[in-house]
């Protein structure tokens, strides 16, 4: 059996410990991949101790489009092939191209090129992509997560072929990992089939209710990372890179970029963070925040009847490909505030890692709605989801964490937990404020129902460190301990491990 990973940017590191633990547990000897970056492939070549049979690179790709001359014929074959419905959702998904977002800081928002310049670039993208697959033939693709142009070609063509693609998902219980045939997002009434039909095992069913008795005791977010304190939510957070340890830092990473870019082989890579870029944005940004947001910020009243609405984290997947429509929260706020019955404020949060970068006009719109509050964000989430009558999320983890505290939820894009039954997932524009008044109204928590299906989720899914393994872990053997449950889980997808 011959695996495919795609290896994008930082997740190379993950990926190749991955790859050991195939190799080494279950004696997969066969291995190719997709990188994204000079810099994971560079590791790849030097470091890795899996022996790769073809890394093909983006940036190489990229290189040659200039040279391309733009095929409509192809690109329409292409279209029709694996198009959903078109080609457009292959390129908005990439957050480089569509916005420059990578390479600039938000809230920069410019196309990387023009329109017949993108065409290229997919057309280009495709024909090598397909050109390796014909090549390698693999029986199986592996995704982390599949948020670019590149990695949507692949996944897309791969299923073409009838090859196996398999998508990590974070199940936001705690560690554990679930993999997923979609694009997206993991749909387990869809992929499952017999997730609300056959029991969960018993050990399942108690891991549920022990996971739902802790949470409810001591409500936390299932990375501790994000939690509102590790997060530069305040001025004096946001300003202490001028203490000497922070403009060492900075010194340091500068010099770093500087002697990767001009030494490192990357300068004229289109995904190279210029040190111009990253200087003018990073000054901007903090100028920005001399001023601060604290007057934007209104205090929640004690009784007053409101919906809670969490800011999600953008551009990120879980806008830009499991709710396209979505992606203008300005908008989607003006859309919920005018859905909630009279009398009713609508609580809006900024999500915490996104403080310090939306400008004071983004908020000013949000206000703009005369019955909607800006909570600061130091607020703890949990103490809105408890106090709220009714949490409205995209696709957040506010929306799950609000399920476990069994209050009704409106959800506005594709995500795991719409499954079920007292969950309301808003398809048709007009039908909101129906849906709020039926969760208002009529909303009726089942705990049984809940236990079932997190159950069933424990038993196919595991736990595992990845996201230590991914940004902390230094050791590449402990990387490979970490990932280890996760190959083990892909094994019994893939059928060299049974179920049992």
């Amino acid at each position: 059996m011959k695996f495919c990973l795609n290896l994008q940017r930082n997740f190379s590191i993950v990926g190749d410990a991955l790859a050991v633990t195939l190799r080494e547990k279950y004696g997969v000897s066969q291995f190719c991949g997709y990188v994204q970056t000079r810099w994971a492939l560079d590791y790849l070549q030097q470091k890795s101790d899996v022996k790769w049979e073809e890394l093909l690179l983006d940036e190489d790709i990229h290189a040659s489009y200039a040279s391309e001359p733009l095929d409509l014929e192809y690109l329409r074959q292409l279209e029709a092939d694996i198009g959903i419905p078109n080609l457009w959702p292959e390129i908005a998904v990439d957050r480089v191209l569509i916005s420059q977002q990578l390479l600039r800081e938000y809230p920069f928002d410019v196309p990387l090129k023009n329109h017949e310049e993108l065409m290229r670039i997919t057309q280009v993208t495709a024909k090598r992509i397909s050109e390796f697959l014909d090549r390698q033939k693999p029986d199986v693709v592996v995704f982390s997560v599949i948020g670019s142009l590149g990695a949507m070609l692949l996944y897309h063509m791969a299923k073409k072929r009838g090859i196996k693609t398999l998508l990590v998902c974070h199940l936001l219980i705690e560690d554990r990992l679930l993999v997923s045939g979609r694009h997206d997002y993991f749909a387990p009434k869809e992929e499952l089939g017999h997730v609300f039909t056959d029991p969960p095992t018993p050990a399942g069913k108690q891991k549920a209710k022990e996971f739902l008795n802790d949470f409810r005791n001591a409500p936390r977010p299932y990375y501790s990372l994000l939690k509102p304190d590790k997060q530069q939510i305040s001025r004096s957070k946001q300003f202490r890179f001028l203490l000497p340890s922070g403009i060492m830092k900075t010194i340091y990473a500068l010099l770093f970029a500087f002697r990767r870019i001009y030494f490192g082989g990357i300068k004229d890579d289109y995904s190279t963070v210029r040190p111009r870029h990253y200087i003018l944005d990073a000054l901007r940004r903090k100028l920005r925040n001399l001023y601060g947001l604290a007057d934007l910020y209104d205090t929640p009243i004690s009784g007053e009847p409101f919906a809670f609405f969490p800011l999600q984290y953008e551009p990120e997947v879980t806008l830009l490909a499991q709710a396209p429509l979505m992606a203008d929260q300005v908008w989607v706020t003006r859309q919920i505030a005018r859905s909630l019955p009279v009398g009713w404020k609508l609580y809006v949060k900024e999500h915490p890692q996104m403080t310090e970068f939306r400008p004071r006009a983004y908020y000013k719109a949000l206000k703009n709605n005369p019955n909607v509050r800006i909570i600061n964000p130091a607020v703890k989430s949990f103490a809105l989801i408890e106090a709220s009558r009714l949490v409205v999320v995209i696709t957040g983890t506010a929306g799950f964490e609000a399920i476990l505290l069994k209050k009704p939820i409106v959800t506005l894009g594709g995500t795991f937990f719409n499954d079920l039954s007292f969950v309301k997932n808003w398809k048709n524009i007009s039908e909101l404020p129906y849906l709020v008044k039926e969760q208002v109204e009529h909303f009726k928590h089942d705990e049984e129902e809940l236990l079932h299906f997190l159950g069933k989720l424990i038993d196919e899914s595991v736990s595992a460190q990845m996201n230590h393994a991914w940004f902390f872990e230094q050791d590449r053997r402990k990387r490979v301990a970490a990932v280890a449950p996760l190959a083990d889980l892909i094994a019994r997808k893939t059928g060299l491990l049974s179920k049992e």
